[in-house]
């Protein structure tokens, strides 16, 4: 029933009114949707903080407000909840640290060439700067 639930896609600008069920500060997509947030020109008003994906959904299904999701999770919602794209895509930094002395090891360096390919292959990142 929420206005913006019969949209293909909108402008992030268009929910700058809504509650947010959002995550929280322990991590790091808290402060990548702040960021969005703050690019599309308000800061949201935010009514829940929860890193459980079933809690925000169930919350938003409740009608307690929006929330974020990576396209990955949005794709089958286990609640009645809308998924509406937005036109301007939020970027997340993933990194992968290693200790410096691993660096000589083949087994660890082996293991990064791994994991970034792996991750190049799922389309998440189109290059590294792993030496």
């Amino acid at each position: 029933e929420h206005p913006l639930a019969a949209r293909e896609e909108i402008d992030l600008a268009e929910a700058a009114d809504e509650p947010f069920v959002f995550y929280s500060m322990a991590g790091s997509l808290y402060y990548t949707c702040m960021e969005a947030c703050k690019s599309a020109g308000f800061r949201p008003n935010i009514v829940c903080y929860s890193d459980h994906a079933p809690t925000r959904f169930s919350l938003i299904s409740a009608g307690m407000g929006v929330g974020f999701f990576p396209q990955a999770e949005a794709k089958h919602p286990p609640y009645h909840v809308a998924v509406v794209k937005l036109r301007r895509k939020i970027r997340k930094n993933i990194v992968l640290a290693v200790p410096g002395r691993s660096r000589g090891i083949p087994v660890a360096m082996a293991f990064c060439q791994f994991i970034l390919q792996w991750v190049r292959d799922l389309g998440l990142i189109k290059e590294s700067r792993f030496k």
